[in-house]
């Protein structure tokens, strides 16, 4: 357990450095990279339930590990730019707080439907939970008004 924590940290830092800006440029902007991070992340945790190795789980591991990072880099950003300036390291707070809170309950709940459906039903269920976070990062992106979403200067900054 050790080594896998250790890799998915790994993965995590290598995406963090060098994958989050050349993601979010292939994606085309930052609410495309969220959309796009939850589904392919649905995807890989369907791709969970077929793993029968530990090889291939930690196989699995690395694009769960490069996508999760980049929704939590990218919406952390995001947060910060839909707020005052002034109440920007708030919502960077909050961004952090929501991430310790989803990391106390998800086990939880993780653990609940994994003991009334096994492995496979924890798979689908994480994956369903991904679309529905795509789904919200799409519905409350064209909510945000552009006019939040500007700097100082007037220059608008790309969602």
């Amino acid at each position: 357990l050790g080594y896998f924590m250790s890799f998915g940290a790994i993965v995590g830092l290598v995406t963090n450095v060098f994958l989050v800006a050349r993601l979010i440029s292939f994606f085309g902007s930052n609410i495309n990279a969220l959309v796009g991070a939850a589904f392919c992340l649905s995807i890989c945790y369907v791709g969970y339930s077929f793993t029968s190795t530990y090889s291939e789980i930690m196989a699995v591991s690395i694009p769960v590990g490069i996508f999760s990072t980049l929704l939590y880099t990218v919406s952390g950003a995001l947060m910060s730019l839909v707020v005052e300036k002034g109440d920007a390291g708030t919502a960077i707070a909050l961004s952090h707080a929501s991430r310790s809170f989803t990391g106390i309950v998800s086990p939880i709940i993780g653990g609940k439907v994994f003991d009334e459906f096994g492995i496979d039903g924890a798979c689908w269920f994480a994956a369903g939970c991904c679309m529905i976070a795509a789904a919200f990062a799409s519905i409350v992106s064209r909510s945000i008004s552009k006019e939040n979403i500007t700097s100082s200067s007037s220059e608008k900054k790309q969602l």
